[in-house]
């Protein structure tokens, strides 16, 4: 079983990670799921994490030309596709770029459905996870449709000027964590009295994200 707050192997984090988040997103009405805007998500989820006092998986990105990307994520959500966990579906070859890519929607299958139903019976940390999940796909689902991926890439702590294509970005520690540190100063820019809590708090940082884009 799942321990209750911090998973003992990276593996095993990161593939309760991905099964919660394909919940939540699920619950916020984004299934299926483009992997374009999954990838995205899984960066914010793992950028914004500490506002809500939980650990990522991960706490760097690689700056592709396709935005935010996670190896380790593609490969544990394919594998959880075979285990029957989640569904395929939607599948096309892209030409939008040189590189032939083959891109493909996700959604949470009834098996996949069940398992975390059990998690979040059983695991403490499973809930809270799920909730900060279910948060935040809420807050991607306010932005406008179609416009998630841009709105995504405007973030403070992948748009920086220094980096450039392939780099690996840090935001391990607190100071790097420049999409917390926004979320936060947003907020405290709210009248006296009225300080938003956290679920509001990532809506009006994706809405800010989204005006930037705009």
């Amino acid at each position: 079983m799942l321990a209750e707050h911090n998973l003992p192997l990276t593996q095993d984090h990161l593939r309760a990670w991905m099964l919660l988040l394909m919940r939540a997103a699920t619950v916020a009405g984004l299934t299926p799921l483009p992997v374009a805007v999954f990838h995205r998500l899984v960066f914010l989820s793992n950028t914004l994490a500490h506002l809500y006092d939980t650990a990522p998986p991960s706490e760097f990105v690689l700056k592709h030309d396709r935005g935010p990307y996670y190896p380790g994520a593609q490969f544990e959500v394919e594998r959880l596709a075979a285990q029957g966990l989640i569904n395929l579906g939607d599948l096309r070859w892209s030409t939008e770029s040189t590189d032939l890519q083959l891109d493909v929607k996700f959604s949470l299958s009834q098996g996949g459905r069940s398992l975390v139903a059990r998690w979040i019976e059983e695991s403490e940390w499973c809930r809270l996870v799920l909730d900060f999940l279910t948060d935040l796909c809420v807050a991607m689902a306010t932005v406008a449709e179609g416009a998630e991926v841009v709105a995504a890439d405007h973030d403070l702590t992948y748009n920086q000027s220094w980096a450039s294509k392939y780099a690996v970005i840090s935001f391990r520690n607190p100071i790097e964590r420049l999409s917390q540190r926004a979320t936060t100063e947003i907020a405290s820019t709210a009248p006296a009295g009225a300080m938003p809590g956290r679920q509001h708090q990532l809506r009006l940082y994706l809405k800010y994200l989204e005006k930037l884009a705009a």
